[in-house]
């Protein structure tokens, strides 16, 4: 077996990229210009990265596109990945900045047009509140809203969001507090049982 193992090894330059590997052994490979361990590090972070993404735009319109720019900028700067954040959230960070650009790019499109905020599509369950509440998060800014939504709908730590934004975690829990102070503010004349469902 083992044998087998390393005549695999000599026939291909090397193990084959998969799915028991480390993320630091696929990022060394991905160094030395093997594409087939770049893709494994795509399909085991794209979702999360896709989500991120989602939250930040508010809408699916550019996700896909967004999460293909971030993977192709982090190939390109993966010579200066430090591996001092894992590489999600340093993939996040990138995703979260194009994003940013994105935003801003349509919402000077939509003050030179004239052109209004966005339609929302109310998921099942209190429309009203629900509209509210979204229309809330949407109105924060991108300096609020990124870490409101990476701690409150992806679970991330203090720390992580701020390795990902590129801020410190005690700036990170200070917007959070802020941004939920706003939100709480924008919101007063809506139960918290109907926000919350």
């Amino acid at each position: 077996m083992l044998d087998d193992a390393m005549a695999l090894e000599a026939d291909t330059g090397g193990p084959q990229a998969g799915e028991g590997d480390s993320e630091r052994a696929l990022i060394a490979r991905c160094r030395n210009g093997e594409a087939a361990a770049y893709e494994v590090l795509i399909e085991r972070h794209r979702h999360q990265v896709a989500a991120v993404v989602w939250r930040a735009l508010g809408q699916a319109d550019d996700v896909e596109d967004v999460v293909q720019e971030a993977f192709v900028a982090a190939y390109r700067g993966l010579r200066r990945f430090r591996g001092e954040a894992s590489f999600l959230t340093w993939v996040c960070g990138i995703a979260l900045n194009l994003a940013r650009q994105r935003l801003r790019s349509a919402w000077k499109r939509r003050v030179v047009l004239g052109a209004g905020p966005a339609d929302l599509t109310p998921d099942q369950g209190d429309v009203e509140a629900r509209i509210a509440l979204k229309s809330a998060v949407a109105a924060l800014s991108p300096k609020y809203r990124a870490p409101l939504l990476l701690h409150f709908l992806h679970g991330w730590t203090s720390q992580e969001i701020g390795e990902s934004l590129g801020i410190p975690a005690a700036t990170v829990r200070t917007r959070v507090h802020e941004a939920c102070r706003r939100l709480r503010r924008a919101l007063r004349d809506y139960p918290t049982e109907e926000i919350e469902r």
